[in-house]
């Protein structure tokens, strides 16, 4: 999978997932694992995301955000079987929407200020999100 380290990496274990909350309260829980949280060189932000619903309904993704053209992008959808499968629209897209997308939310809040990567290295964007403190991205 071009791009993927997810294929790399196998299935995201159950302890990797760091949760993080999206605009208002909703039926949603947002996750992301942080063994495969990273920056690459070629100025992506690459992720592993799971979206919970209250009843239990998951759907993972292996995703990546650009800062500076304020894109996204799906590389691969994970299955029950814990195997990944190619997303068959991999596009770069502009991201938009209201202040609960959880799209908007990780490039506004977690990801992307004023169209850069505001960490210096993958250990503290992991860091950042484990402890739950947005204000260490800003060092």
């Amino acid at each position: 999978m071009g791009g993927s380290r997810c294929a790399d990496s196998g299935f995201p274990a159950d302890e990797d997932w760091v949760e993080y909350k999206v605009g208002a309260p909703s039926d949603k829980k947002y996750f992301i694992d942080v063994k495969t949280l990273s920056f690459g060189i070629d100025g992506v932000v690459r992720y592993t995301l799971l979206v919970q619903t209250d009843q239990g309904a998951k759907n993972i993704s292996y995703e990546g955000m650009r800062c500076a053209s304020s894109e996204r992008r799906i590389y691969a959808f994970g299955r029950s079987d814990k195997s990944w499968s190619k997303a068959r629209n991999n596009q770069w897209v502009r991201i938009s929407g209201g202040s609960n997308n959880h799209h908007v939310d990780l490039f506004t809040t977690l990801f992307c200020r004023n169209g850069a990567v505001p960490f210096r290295n993958d250990d503290d964007l992991r860091r950042a999100l484990r402890t739950g403190e947005p204000q260490l991205w800003l060092r």
